[in-house]
């Protein structure tokens, strides 16, 4: 993002911290990286959702756009019965952070090996 001239929001870690000057990031709490804000990017384990605040997305604008850029592995995030039922991944992410079904969260590739751009 820093980039292509945008400033952009990140939940406050060690990693980002450190990452700050480098990006421009501005670091903020969990709650505030999701207000005002035209596209989020969901960047973390399938474990970590289920310690997310509940209802966290109703602080989002109706219009943002949500991609979940993670991926399901059992080995890491622990064995999710729906998932290895058939559920996709990005299906349970949704059910985890209650997004409205008239605006669907999106899928994004998510492969070191490779550079996409959205």
């Amino acid at each position: 993002m820093a980039l292509s001239g945008e400033n952009g929001k990140f939940e406050r870690t060690r990693l980002t911290q450190r990452a700050r000057g480098k990006t421009g990031a501005i670091l903020v709490s969990v709650e505030e990286v999701v207000q005002d804000v035209d596209i989020l990017f969901l960047v973390l384990p399938q474990k970590a959702f289920s310690v997310l605040p509940k209802g966290l997305l109703n602080k989002a604008k109706k219009e943002t756009i949500v991609i979940d850029v993670g991926n399901y592995y059992s080995w890491r995030d622990g064995r999710i019965d729906e998932i290895e039922s058939g559920l996709t991944d990005s299906a349970w992410v949704e059910k985890q952070i209650g997004r409205d079904h008239s605006s669907k969260l999106i899928k994004g590739r998510s492969d070191a090996r490779y550079l996409c751009c959205v």
